[in-house]
């Protein structure tokens, strides 16, 4: 069921952990499926996981019902070159 959900908001690159349904807005819980994201600096995989945050984003509108995104972003630490960063999501603009 859950895989479908993610079919329906029809971003493939995430995972999605519950949705939520009420009286005039869906809102679907989802995270990124990659457990690595590439440094904006020196361009190697990360895969430390610094901190983490929830984006709410307004996603569409179905019927009369608007849609909206929670998505558990994380921060990481580049082991190379010590930088932070926050993880690009995909499919979605910064």
């Amino acid at each position: 069921m859950r895989n479908s959900n993610v079919n329906l908001i029809n971003l493939p690159e995430f995972k999605c952990l519950k949705n939520d349904i009420f009286e005039n807005k869906i809102v679907f819980h989802i995270k990124p499926k990659s457990k690595y994201s590439p440094c904006s600096k020196c361009s190697v995989k990360s895969s430390t996981v610094y901190e983490t945050k929830t984006r709410t984003i307004q996603h569409s509108s179905w019927d009369t019902k608007t849609t909206w995104l929670k998505v558990l972003q994380r921060r990481f630490k580049c082991k190379s070159c010590g930088a932070r960063f926050w993880e690009r999501l995909p499919g979605i603009l910064p």
